[in-house]
């Protein structure tokens, strides 16, 4: 009878390969549990790094807003404005002291008129520029005409709007189409002339610059009168 195969060793070395495969499986898993992990503490550590910059961030924006009032964004705004000439729409603080009215005197000897100034307003009077030329274009009083005193100023005439540019101590006037209707070239002058002297006695304001219904007018005639750039005392 032929004898057995021993069947122990296959065993054996079953038994033998069997814990090294376990043993190598398990060292794997421990170094990737072990970078992982590294990685991981990296990442949360860079978002809380990253979060608490963002919170910081939004904490002096928000101290930043409250302390800019209402009157600190206005004057940043006009300081960051692009134009050059800054526009003072509040006329009323354009005020002189105690100012004359322009009008024309006729002269007894011969057919002629002298621009003369006449005082209404008492020492030290502040007077703005709406009162001023409100008073001028309501034109003299009953005493001031028994001395032959008048205007050239028509009646129906308005003021439609003003600006002060302040850098260029100019003063814009835009009047109603009565201004320059049924004048000739010389009464158009008057007009004008009684206009620039008056206003420029305001302090800060050397340059007239006149428009009609809101446009700026090249040639008020047919005579031509050129009204493209400012007027000063000297224009005339």
């Amino acid at each position: 009878m032929p004898p057995k195969r021993p069947s122990t060793p296959k065993q054996v070395r079953s038994v033998k390969k069997s814990p090294v495969r376990k043993a190598g499986n398990g060292g794997k898993r421990s170094a990737s549990t072990g970078s992982s992990g590294r990685f991981g503490g990296k990442t949360l550590l860079l978002v809380l790094s990253f979060m608490t910059v963002f919170l910081a961030g939004i904490g002096l924006h928000s101290l930043y807003q409250l302390y800019l009032t209402p009157s600190r964004k206005e004057s940043m705004k006009q300081a960051q404005s692009p134009e050059k000439d800054q526009i003072k729409p509040p006329i009323g603080e354009l005020v002189a002291i105690a100012p004359s009215l322009y009008f024309f005197q006729e002269s007894s000897s011969a057919d002629d008129v002298e621009l003369i100034p006449v005082q209404r307003f008492t020492r030290e009077q502040r007077v703005n520029l709406d009162r001023l030329l409100q008073a001028l274009m309501r034109g003299p009083q009953r005493h001031e005409l028994e001395k032959s005193i008048i205007t050239a100023l028509p009646p129906g005439l308005k003021l439609r709007q003003h600006r002060y540019i302040l850098e260029k101590e100019e003063l814009l006037l835009d009047f109603n189409s009565a201004l320059v209707e049924n004048g000739s070239r010389n009464i158009l002058q008057s007009r004008f002339r009684q206009l620039v002297f008056t206003v420029t006695q305001i302090p800060g304001v050397k340059k007239v610059r006149i428009w009609i219904d809101g446009k700026p007018r090249d040639f008020i005639s047919g005579d031509g009168i050129v009204l493209s750039g400012t007027l000063t005392r000297d224009s005339f």
